[in-house]
């Protein structure tokens, strides 16, 4: 201010109070005229600070000072006594500003036992060569991941190869599906590895045997490139079932072939959004696990957990040892929050009494010390992803909002479609704040289905709409699937075409899994009769080679039903038949 009093001229006089904690925004006012503004005890403080405060002074609430300690330079401004307030507030006095450092990589908090459990099974597995199956169940936002990061650390720590496949509801995109996964990574592939780098792996597999030269095919298939002009004949001659036995037959064998030269920890991450033909893939996994130096850890909500007697019996005499993960007591948490990231006692037991046992709610507030414990805190990881995103400036905001769009899982390329520019910048900028993790130069990850679910919350639905129909645009020549989802997600007239298209397009791939999940969507929110009965016809198609006979009966029945001529009821008719 006297800096700028000089540059125009004249006196000019200012004076701040600022308080800090929750407020209400409304709409005041009648039809004729009305304001926007905040209501609530820290707007009323804020303006009793304001009138205490003496020219040029700025005059903290002793909340915001708390929370800034380390940050700000302050002197005693003396008590103010505010009417509504049962006794006198603190008042501070700002002096300058100083530079303050954040906690980085917390340590993992409690879980002692299980990890204890799970380094014991490292070991037998190394030392002993034989492998062992571990599921982590809880219910969401407890601790799955972050236990499954100390237990990959501590692998890697023996000697272990690790790889990693995170199940997504939503924005998985082609070639990253569970088992594909665990493949490139046995085969040392990164996500960013183009067609080049993974025919050369598929070379090295099959000469070295591997993978069985009769069994080429199946190798391609999971690597999702196009097999060599000898084998495409062969390709689109085999049926289901023999396509189904030859993945599971590949896959083995590479594990075997792997596990031989090195232990091997593989992690499968929110087994629960997994469909089941996938499900009975990885159980086939684990039974191949069970007979070499290898540990298959799944992760699972425990109120949907997919592992059930017909698994347990696929997976063959496979250990299985299950985890269940509560709450963390506030002894385990107390006690390394405070002596581990240096934050004083009181605040360290406010927070874990605020987090009431969530390690990830604790893990965000300790790592934002100056965000209070108490009751004038965000009270969910919703509202404290959203007060770490309005740290960041306008772009940067935009730009991880659109990520969200996205899905858990992202790349750079859609994004900068999204946005127009060049998100990369940016996302260095989210990654030092902890919300985004790169994978490789273009692909990221939102640290916690949390994180993105509550970045995408703050989007306005006419937001949402214009960025997925966007995505969509992006994807038209490059994914169906994605571009249905996105459609979909965009409230577009052509949202069930577009999951037709997106389902024909993989059941002429043979991914009779993926296409019946993407008719099933189609079918919920089929609009047209037109679009219905021939989304009936593909599901019966689907469920008849897959075998499931009274299942198809019931589609062709409904394609029945939905058919306006001649030319479909016999399409119909000749289903049932």
């Amino acid at each position: 201010m006297p800096g700028l009093a000089l540059a125009i001229g004249r006196p000019i006089d200012a004076h701040v109070g600022i308080a800090g904690g929750q407020v209400v925004a409304i709409s005041t006012g009648s039809s004729s005229h009305h304001e926007y503004t905040v209501t609530g005890e820290t707007v009323n403080l804020a303006a009793r600070l304001t009138e205490a405060a003496g020219t040029c002074d700025i005059l903290l609430s002793d909340h915001v000072r708390e929370q800034l300690r380390d940050r700000l330079a302050v002197d005693d401004a003396g008590q103010l006594s505010v009417k509504w307030l049962a006794g006198p507030v603190a008042a501070w006095r700002l002096s300058g500003l100083r530079q303050g450092s954040e906690a980085a990589g917390l340590p993992l908090i409690g879980r002692v036992v299980q990890l204890g459990q799970c380094r014991a099974l490292l070991g037998s597995c190394r030392n002993l060569g034989r492998g062992h199956l571990v599921c982590i169940r809880s219910e969401g936002a407890i601790g799955k991941s972050r236990l499954v990061e100390e237990i990959s650390r501590k692998a890697a720590s023996l000697g272990f190869a690790c790889t990693t496949a995170l199940i997504l509801d939503f924005g998985a995109g082609a070639g990253h599906d569970t088992v594909r996964t665990i493949v490139r990574g046995l085969l040392g592939l990164d996500a960013a590895a183009d067609d080049r780098a993974m025919r050369a792996a598929a070379e090295r597999a099959l000469e070295s045997g591997a993978v069985a030269q009769g069994d080429a095919v199946f190798l391609y298939y999971l690597l999702d490139i196009q097999p060599p002009p000898s084998l495409g004949s062969l390709y689109e001659a085999m049926d289901v079932t023999t396509l189904r036995e030859g993945i599971d037959r590949a896959v083995a064998s590479l594990l075997r072939h792997s596990a031989a030269r090195i232990p091997l920890l593989l992690v499968v991450e929110d087994l629960h959004w997994e469909d089941r033909a996938v499900l009975m893939q990885l159980a086939i996994l684990a039974a191949a696990v069970a007979e070499c130096p290898a540990m298959l850890v799944m992760t699972s909500r425990v109120d949907c957990d997919p592992i059930d007697g017909a698994w347990r019996s696929a997976a063959g005499w496979a250990s299985l040892v299950t985890l269940d993960l509560a709450p963390l007591s506030a002894d385990e948490g107390l006690a390394p929050a405070s002596a581990v990231t240096g934050v004083a006692w009181p605040l360290a037991a406010r927070c874990v009494a605020r987090a009431a046992g969530n390690p990830l709610f604790l893990e965000q507030l300790l790592r934002r010390t100056w965000e209070s414990a108490d009751d004038g805190v965000p009270g969910s990881v919703q509202s404290l992803v959203q007060a770490r995103l309005d740290r960041l400036d306008v772009a940067d905001k935009a730009v991880l909002k659109a990520a969200s769009v996205l899905g858990q899982r992202f790349n750079t390329a859609p994004l900068a479609h999204l946005i127009e520019g060049a998100p990369d910048e940016a996302m260095d900028r989210a990654a030092a704040s902890f919300l985004i993790r790169r994978q490789s130069v273009e692909s990221c990850l939102f640290s916690h289905a949390l994180i993105r679910d509550g970045i995408y919350a703050t989007l306005l639905k006419s937001q949402r709409r214009v960025l997925h129909r966007r995505a969509a645009d992006w994807f038209e020549a490059r994914d169906p699937v994605p571009r249905a989802e996105h459609i979909d997600r965009a409230e577009a007239p052509d949202e069930d075409a577009a999951y037709l298209a997106a389902a024909t397009a993989q059941a002429a791939q043979s991914r009779q899994s993926m296409a019946l999940r993407v008719v099933g969507r189609g079918l919920e929110i089929a609009a047209s009769a037109g679009t219905r009965f021939a989304l009936d016809c593909l599901q019966g198609d689907l469920l008849h080679d897959q075998g499931s006979m009274p299942e198809a009966k019931l589609s062709f029945s409904a394609a029945l039903e939905a058919a306006d001529s001649y030319r479909e009821r016999c399409r119909a008719w000749i289903g049932l038949a």
